[in-house]
């Protein structure tokens, strides 16, 4: 399983979190299976996944300040969806993924 299909979805949980599993799925720990993936609501896109393999290397050789990894992707990772990487939309990017939105 590659996903938690127990996510609500955008209705949200009972306090709106959008990412929070229903009172069955996630509250009771106990009655729900271990999901490893409890937050990602569908699988990774070829994208996704190329882009998370891109950003773990960069991160393992020391780039973590944002104008490095954005030249760094426009070098040699994953094309953004819109064209050249910019600070911009990286973090425009990155917070839509990290919403659980489509990339």
């Amino acid at each position: 399983m590659e996903f938690n299909p127990y996510l609500v979805g955008n209705s949200g949980g009972a306090d709106g979190d959008a990412n929070k599993g229903g009172p069955e799925a996630i509250e009771q720990p106990a009655r729900a299976p271990n999901i490893p993936w409890q937050t990602r609501p569908a699988a990774l896109t070829e994208f996704e996944a190329t882009l998370a393999d891109t950003l773990m290397a960069m991160f393992r050789d020391g780039v973590d300040e944002l104008p490095a990894i954005v030249a760094r992707l426009n070098a040699a990772g994953p094309r953004h969806p819109e064209g050249s990487w910019t600070e911009a939309n990286y973090q425009s990017l990155m917070a839509r993924l990290a919403h659980g939105q489509a990339a």
